[in-house]
């Protein structure tokens, strides 16, 4: 599992309950290294910020999931989108969990 790329973006509203402003793109990449398929209809991506691990707003789009399986021996890519303030970029914390059963990785750093 790896970030392949955060991008500072300006989001827009899509579906009630949004907030609109500064925001990033996470790009998540799953390497599938077993022989089997891996379930992946409920992967979760958080974003925190801050000193104070506030969460970051989700945003609808754009966004692209990952397919309902990930194959044995596929990469793939997921793109999640994200409020943050952009004084507040100094640390991030990205948590993914990609299906159940596995265990949740965290990313920490800045962000553009």
């Amino acid at each position: 599992m790896s970030l392949t790329s955060i991008q500072p973006f300006d989001g827009t509203v899509t579906v009630p309950g949004e907030e609109a402003g500064p925001a990033l793109l996470v790009t998540v990449e799953a390497v599938n290294g077993s022989s089997r398929g891996i379930d992946t209809p409920a992967v979760i991506v958080n974003v925190y910020y801050g000193a104070d691990a506030r969460p970051a707003g989700i945003l609808t789009r754009p966004r692209t999931d990952f397919p309902p399986t990930l194959k044995a021996g596929a990469t793939e890519t997921g793109k999640f989108a994200f409020t943050v303030p952009r004084d507040q970029r100094g640390s991030i914390r990205v948590e993914v969990d990609l299906s159940v059963g596995s265990p949740v990785v965290l990313f920490e750093g800045k962000a553009p």
